[in-house]
């Protein structure tokens, strides 16, 4: 692993009381306490940013373009140490830079404002595949994004999708999993949804489930009760040959959700902490990593569901985050590392080691897994700001051997070779 640990996260400022925050494809969506939301053009306030003419490409990188060194990395020229070095200092160069915290005026790039298109607030949200998901108290709501985007005085509304309470969801694969509190973890299958379908989700685990994340194919729930389940689900049995690490990946890139091709998965078994760890505590994950958090410290696993058997979970390493030690109100994992809410501050065990400890109570935080430009954004809001994070260590740390945080897609040690939605 190369010495990434002076190159320091930047960090951009966004002043107004935000709910929440979403970015996709050049846009920032910023929804306001008076229940409004805001669509910006992102890509452009990146762009036109001010910053010195030799940090422009850096500067890019970090904030729209996450993707572009990962993918790079497929060209001989990249990989020599001299030219790598280089653009590493830039990054060093442009952290510095960024010592000062640096405002950024959204409002100079507003594309529109309107009223949310469900009811405020929302409790969770998540964009796939052109669509923006809604979970609250009143159910499973979706509007397209072109829909939002559209000029003119026609006020678009979400269609439902399910009516049950849900307070949390992720989306891949063509379908959604959802954290319904008391009532479990469920899937719901969005082939073929039409508006005014009835279909029903299918429940998956009926312990109390408070978030949810998909690892693979597969399922992490997160609970503060028992700590969690991992719902794994294996190829379906009417597919022909052996399973390849290419089959996990989501094949919808560019169109509707609406189109998404139906999950070729089954449902298989349940896991709880104590199989996969040897011990409680609250878990979560994401794609290759399943982790699990108490006391100040966290436990990683890899997942590899090409494997066979008990060879399908690992666990990598042990690492002490401390600060104040204390149980996660929430977590994450990202290309970038994992992400854990204490009840006043915000850790960051980073991918190449290093401990970031974000300090103060926000009001939301998200990542962007499947933002393929964004994936190294974490946003965190508090009363009267938003502060938009870019880590950019994680281009130099090798992906098949780092500890926390996902493999990235695009890389050429990553998992995959090309690109995440």
């Amino acid at each position: 692993m190369s010495d990434t640990k002076n190159i320091a996260p930047l960090k951009l400022i966004l002043e107004g009381q935000f709910w929440d925050s979403h970015i996709y494809r050049g846009k920032l969506y910023l929804f306001t306490l008076d229940g409004c939301l805001h669509t910006v053009d992102w890509d452009r306030l990146v762009s036109e940013f001010i910053v010195p003419d030799d940090l422009a490409l850096p500067m890019q990188c970090a904030f729209s373009r996450n993707d572009s060194l990962y993918e790079t990395q497929r060209d001989p020229v990249q990989q020599d140490p001299q030219v790598r070095e280089i653009i590493q200092n830039k990054f060093v160069q442009l952290g510095k830079h960024h010592q000062t915290p640096r405002l950024a005026d959204w409002r100079r790039y507003l594309i529109s404002t309107q009223d949310s298109p469900y009811p405020f607030p929302h409790i969770d949200a998540t964009l796939y595949s052109n669509g923006f998901f809604f979970v609250s108290e009143n159910g499973v709501h979706v509007i397209s994004t072109k829909q939002l985007e559209a000029k003119g005085k026609k006020k678009w509304k979400a269609a439902k999708l399910w009516d049950c309470p849900v307070i949390s969801l992720d989306a891949s694969y063509g379908g959604l999993a959802m954290a319904a509190g008391p009532e479990g973890l469920f899937e719901f299958e969005l082939t073929d949804w039409v508006h005014g379908d009835t279909r029903q989700a299918k429940q998956i685990d009926k312990g109390v489930c408070t978030d949810c994340s998909w690892a693979y194919y597969s399922i992490v729930g997160s609970s503060h009760k028992q700590g969690g389940v991992f719902a794994e689900f294996v190829k379906d049995e009417s597919q022909d040959g052996r399973m390849t690490r290419q089959d996990f990946e989501p094949t919808n890139l560019g169109r509707s959700w609406r189109d998404a091709p139906k999950m070729q998965h089954r449902f298989e078994k349940v896991i709880g902490p104590r199989e996969l760890f040897n011990q409680d505590g609250y878990c979560w994950g994401g794609k290759d990593k399943i982790c699990q958090a108490g006391d100040g410290e966290m436990t990683i696993a890899r997942y590899t569901p090409w494997l066979n058997g008990t060879d399908r979970f690992r666990v990598l390493r042990r690492v002490t985050y401390d600060p104040g030690k204390g149980n996660p109100v929430a977590a994450a994992v990202a290309p970038f590392g994992s992400i854990i809410e204490l009840d006043k501050s915000i850790v960051i065990v980073r991918s190449d080691d290093e401990i970031l400890n974000i300090p103060g109570v926000s009001v939301n935080w998200r990542v962007f897994n499947r933002s393929k430009q964004y994936e190294n954004q974490l946003h965190v809001i508090y009363e009267r700001r938003l502060e938009v994070y870019s880590f950019n260590h994680d281009y130099f740390v090798d992906q098949k051997e780092k500890f926390s945080g996902i493999r990235a897609y695009g890389s050429l040690n990553g998992e995959f070779n090309t690109a995440r939605k």
